[in-house]
């Protein structure tokens, strides 16, 4: 849960009546929306004996239309093909067993693919300070990637044997 914008007031020299804060809360599977607001009620509610005259609500957000601005939560199945064709590129690049992971909060358009039944999984390389100052990748790691998901893609297209695939000989950078 972040808190990202508070707003209150009418003029810089008047005392706030009230505010608003808006909170950005992602779901995870077996969430809903309603489970998820019912938690920031919960924690909201908490605060009453410190602050017995607090008034609240906690609505979402609404999008352009003014419906909820809702995504339901998703994950593509461990034993997905594309999975484990992912992690099958990933060991014969790399020589190394690929790790999972799962519990970093961010949006993808995977979603969208998964809502028509299309199952995705995300691979990139690594690096730091994502979508910040200073935000890099290592190039070694963006070669690693390329082969991956290009060997991962053929043999999801049943091209395998004839992508001639790289696979990494010496222990080092794949070639």
């Amino acid at each position: 849960m972040s808190v990202n914008k508070i707003e209150g007031g009418r003029f810089f020299s008047q005392v706030a009546d009230a505010c608003t804060i808006l909170v950005d809360r992602r779901l995870v599977p077996g969430e809903t929306m309603e489970s998820a607001l019912d938690h920031a009620r919960g924690i909201v509610e908490s605060l009453r004996p410190a602050i017995p005259w607090l008034e609240f609500e906690a609505t979402p957000a609404l999008d352009d239309a003014g419906g909820p601005r809702f995504v339901a939560p998703n994950l593509t199945p461990r034993d997905a093909p594309v999975a484990e064709a992912i992690r099958r590129a990933h060991q014969r690049v790399t020589g190394k067993a690929a790790r999972d992971f799962i519990g970093w909060f961010g949006a993808t358009d995977g979603r969208c693919f998964r809502y028509e039944g299309i199952d995705c999984a995300v691979y990139g390389p690594t690096g730091a300070h994502a979508h910040g100052p200073n935000e890099f990748v290592e190039l070694d790691s963006l070669a690693t990637t390329l082969l991956v998901t290009a060997m991962a893609a053929a043999e999801l297209c049943g091209m395998s044997e004839k992508a001639g695939a790289p696979v990494r000989t010496d222990g080092g950078t794949p070639r």
